[in-house]
């Protein structure tokens, strides 16, 4: 079978590939991350808890005090478990941008001379360096971090429509009008 005829593999099937070795590092950065959105929710339930005692009139000074320390607290551990994220992701990340460098200079090095002369050393310095670099963006933030808020929407979401399924609906009448000015936006590039 020639190499013609075989499937291309997506970049991300490449990145999963090169990532692998890291997955560990990268699962956990995803559950701090998910921890963190968590932690960053819970202020908003003890805020209602707030609004409730102080509409029934049964709230007192200390009371709301305590609550707005544990909000505080809350809030401080939402970016403590974002910097755990941010660290183990960029960890990862730049472990598999060397493992990725590696593997360019050794394909390099087998590479038949004329070849490598083909080019230019400002071409292979783009690939190796700022092509690499490129994927660091994807690897250390998009992973962890839209993993995390996407989870995060989806439990607001579901938490709405327990709460009210009125008030969720409402939630979505929102969603086709974000996807209109998103598409509109990309449009005005073309």
């Amino acid at each position: 079978m020639s190499n013609k005829s075989e499937k291309k593999r997506s970049a991300a099937s490449w990145l999963a590939e090169l990532a692998g070795p890291r997955k560990g590092e990268y699962l956990l950065s995803v559950l701090s991350a998910l921890a963190g959105v968590a932690c960053s929710l819970a202020p908003y339930f003890i805020m209602i808890e707030l609004i409730q005692a102080l509409v029934s009139g049964t709230a007192d000074k200390v009371w709301c005090l305590n609550r707005c320390l544990v909000m505080g607290l809350w809030w401080v551990l939402r970016y403590i478990l974002h910097s755990v994220s941010t660290t183990l992701s960029h960890h990862a990340t730049f472990h598999v941008l060397a493992d990725m460098r590696i593997r360019l200079m050794n394909k390099l090095a087998t590479l038949p001379l004329g070849t490598v002369l083909e080019k230019s050393s400002g071409s292979y310095k783009n690939i190796i360096v700022e092509r690499v670099d490129s994927i660091e963006t994807t690897l250390a933030h998009i992973v962890p971090e839209m993993t995390s808020n996407v989870a995060g929407a989806i439990a607001v979401l579901v938490l709405l429509f327990t709460v009210d399924w009125r008030m969720g609906l409402a939630t979505l009448i929102v969603l086709p009008l974000g996807v209109a000015c998103f598409l509109s936006m990309f449009n005005g590039y073309e």
